[in-house]
């Protein structure tokens, strides 16, 4: 097997409402797709989703890491497996450029759709399922898991008390067992709402809540121990990328 071309796609994604968090508001979103295609034909796809907020990217910023990035350079050789298709996807270096306060993952947006689709490719041509790459990778086998459904998520953004109770009990009924809700929002009470939602979703649903880097450290215990008692398993990016460390 041998890459023949990588060719990326801008794709703007309407969404049928705005969603809001503490970081941003949207009317779309923005994604990065790669497709791989191999020198027999076979395809492979792959996607990544910039956020500044996030890794600090942004879909220019991909755009400009795709056009210069040296991939006959980095992805030219030949493999013959799965397992060298790995070893040629750990070769991927994309230049951050010399800006000041670039986070350390930046790039990894674009890093994860060109990843995707040499993978997508490989276990194509190969005959096997994705799921197969984290067999190959030691460092998963802790983590990885066999089931026999596949397991879905939901996720409730900055709605209105009705919607979130509304929407928490059309999860219930639709059949999701794990929800993450966003919270940080400026003006909102977490507490009261995560309230609802836990109320509408009953006590054994999974809930994580995620603020968006809504809070510095020194709050963060103020506003995360009133959530405790309702029963969140984790918490997702509670402080801006500079005060990480003060975590």
């Amino acid at each position: 097997m041998r890459i023949q071309s990588l060719d990326a796609y801008h794709v703007c994604i309407p969404l049928r409402g705005r969603v809001q968090h503490a970081s941003h508001a949207r009317t779309d979103t923005h994604s990065i797709v790669v497709c791989c295609r191999l020198d027999d034909g076979t395809e492979g796809w792959g996607e990544g989703l910039p956020r500044s907020y996030v890794t600090g990217e942004t879909i220019e910023t991909a755009w400009e890491q795709f056009r210069s990035a040296d991939w006959p350079r980095m992805l030219g050789e030949r493999f013959s497996d799965l397992g060298e298709a790995i070893v040629v996807c750990d070769r991927i270096q994309l230049d951050a450029g010399p800006e000041p306060g670039r986070r350390d993952c930046f790039g990894n947006s674009l890093r994860c759709a060109v990843e995707i689709a040499i993978l997508d490719a490989a276990t194509r041509k190969c005959g096997r399922p994705l799921s197969d790459v984290t067999s190959l990778i030691s460092e998963t086998s802790s983590l990885r898991q066999n089931v026999s459904r596949v397991r879905y998520s939901a996720v409730l953004t900055s709605l209105s008390p009705i919607k979130a109770v509304l929407r928490g009990l059309a999860f219930r009924l639709f059949g999701f067992n794990q929800c993450k809700m966003k919270v940080g929002v400026a003006g909102a009470d977490d507490r009261a709402a995560v309230l609802r939602v836990r109320r509408a979703l009953g006590s054994r649903f999974n809930l994580r809540v995620d603020a968006n880097e809504a809070w510095s450290c020194r709050e963060l215990e103020s506003h995360v121990s009133p959530l405790v008692p309702l029963g969140i398993t984790s918490l997702e990016q509670p402080v801006p990328h500079g005060e990480v460390e003060g975590l």
